[in-house]
């Protein structure tokens, strides 16, 4: 969907100052120190809009914020600028207007934002507005463009699609309550499970046996042979990667079904075995819920999801994007990762079934796995129907169990809900970065168990180049964290590297620590943050 309108906002207005750009200051990066008066000094940030030579007039009155005039080298004042700004709307912002500061320069703005969900792109032109100019406020005129990328054309009403999954599981043995059903509710408004009923202490919520389970092995078993064959040669691949490729043929065989109106499409990429009938509908079922999942609230899935569409098969370099924190690195690495698989894939699949191999549903794929998958062991992952639609809490009131005599998995309430409560289950004591890198989430810091930090490639790459050449870096793990609760696989692996090597542990995990921090302070999509921690520090 997109929308076009424009609205006035009002600018946030900045005794008087004037400076001249250095001519080797780089605009939108270079900071300036300027004396003020008063024994005060104005610490900015160049206007991008300015240049060497021009000069920058500050004028503000007792009390008041200070305001900028930017005026070129031949005394004209340059107000011929037009700035372009996007802007991700919050988790938190909730449904309907709502008034957001955007710090655009020269000065920033605050504006209100028609109706929109959170992680909607929002696209914000800014350029001068009327000329009647009060005399500590400017007017500038703003227009914003709203951007959603809706689900698969053909997916099935969400709650529709709830229905006929808890029917198909009932027919299988398994069990859905009748008290429960999918919504979404603020600050997050992310897809989740909720009460219709209130629900009791103990209930019972869910109980799915164990062979209602997505495996990738099962998908690849149940696919046709010239597909079956394909399997076999994926096996350099790990365990993700194949699930991806039948996931997707899988969602893209959902998709032929939903836009056929009902009943088998001749030429299905899946064999429908009698034997196991009652299964095979649980699958469909919840292959329909899947394709209807609206991943647009989710900002990781933004980026992963341009990182996968966006980027070739061989050449992921380019993410991030400039400007964008090195914290989303995991991402260009999983569309590395998951690119390899889907550029071999078209190699492999026999020309016949080319037409049914869709990016967007093998991107699809990978989104579901990546924040709705289980991991069972032995390097497995699985798709759960029902289960992987609960969202998580660190105060969950439902908790959850297999039985290895009966091969089932329960859900149940650990303490009462009233109707209308959402149900959540705890995704484990993780903190904010393999939150985020796991799910797209991150928890409210009171929240958060402990604290932790990622530590890149990049980063030990330096240390190494600089401080350890005995070290290879190929050597050590993919997956590095520092924790302030325990010392993650990763990072212990890191350290027996380096033992091995013979270098000193600690003064290696010094300089990585080090060289991580410098860089945090560099990063410029966390320059902001940094400086607002020092200041609350200060």
């Amino acid at each position: 969907m997109s929308v076009e309108t424009s609205i006035t906002a009002t600018a946030l207005t900045w005794r008087c100052a004037r400076f001249i750009v250095p001519v080797d200051a780089e605009p939108g990066i270079t900071e300036l120190a300027i004396p003020s008066g008063h024994n005060e000094v104005l610490t900015i940030v160049v206007p991008p809009m300015a240049s060497p030579g021009d000069l920058l007039v500050f004028r503000s009155e007792e009390g008041s914020a200070w305001r900028l005039s930017i005026f070129d080298g031949d005394g004209n004042t340059t107000s011929t600028w037009n700035i372009q700004h996007t802007v991700i709307l919050p988790s938190r912002a909730g449904r309907g207007p709502m008034l957001l500061q955007v710090d655009c320069q020269p000065v920033p703005v605050a504006l209100k934002l028609p109706e929109g969900l959170p992680w909607d792109r929002v696209h914000i032109r800014i350029s001068p507005g009327s000329t009647q100019k009060s005399q500590h406020r400017e007017h500038h005129q703003i227009t914003w463009k709203n951007t959603e990328a809706d689900p698969p054309a053909g997916a099935a009403n969400r709650h529709d699609a709830w229905e006929s999954l808890a029917t198909a599981v009932h027919l299988a043995d398994g069990f859905v309550s009748p008290k429960i059903k999918p919504g979404s509710a603020p600050p997050l408004c992310v897809d989740g499970v909720f009460c219709s009923e209130a629900v009791q202490e103990g209930e019972l919520i869910v109980r799915i046996p164990e062979r209602l389970f997505l495996f990738a092995k099962r998908l690849r078993d149940y696919s046709v042979d010239a597909l079956h064959t394909v399997g076999t040669s994926l096996e350099a691949l790990d365990g993700d990667q194949c699930f991806a490729v039948f996931l997707s043929f899988f969602l893209h065989d959902a998709l032929e079904r939903a836009s056929a109106g009902s009943g088998m499409v001749p030429d299905a990429i899946f064999s429908e075995d009698c034997s196991e009938a009652e299964v095979w509908r649980v699958w469909r079922k919840h292959a329909d819920l899947c394709l209807g999942v609206d991943f647009r609230e989710q900002s990781h899935v933004h980026a992963a999801s341009a990182a996968f569409e966006e980027c070739s098969a061989n050449d992921c370099s380019w993410w991030p994007p400039p400007g964008c924190s090195s914290a989303f690195e995991h991402i260009r690495v999983q569309a590395a990762s998951f690119g390899k698989a889907f550029n071999l894939l078209q190699t492999k699949v026999p020309e016949t079934y080319t037409q049914k191999l869709s990016l967007a549903m093998y991107v699809r794929a990978v989104l579901c796995i990546i924040s709705r998958s289980v991991d069972v062991g032995d390097g497995r992952k699985t798709l759960i129907p029902v289960f992987d639609n609960f969202n998580h809490s660190a105060n969950a009131g439902v908790r959850w169990s297999f039985d290895p005599s009966a091969r089932e998995f329960a859900v149940r309430a650990k303490r009462y809900h009233a109707q209308g409560e959402e149900l959540c289950i705890c995704y484990g004591a993780y903190s904010n970065p393999i939150m985020y890198q796991c799910y797209g989430f991150t928890q409210h810091p009171q929240e958060e168990p402990s604290w932790g930090y990622p530590i890149s490639k990049v980063v030990l790459a330096d240390v190494i180049r600089f401080h350890f050449e005995r070290l290879d870096l190929a050597s050590l793990p993919d997956n590095i964290f520092l924790d302030s609760s325990k010392l993650p696989p990763g990072l212990v692996q890191m350290l027996t590297v380096a033992d091995e090597a013979g270098v000193d542990c600690v003064d290696f995990l010094y300089q990585v620590c080090r060289s991580a921090l410098f860089s945090a302070r560099c990063d410029p999509g966390l320059r902001a943050a940094v400086r607002a921690l020092e200041r609350a520090r200060a």
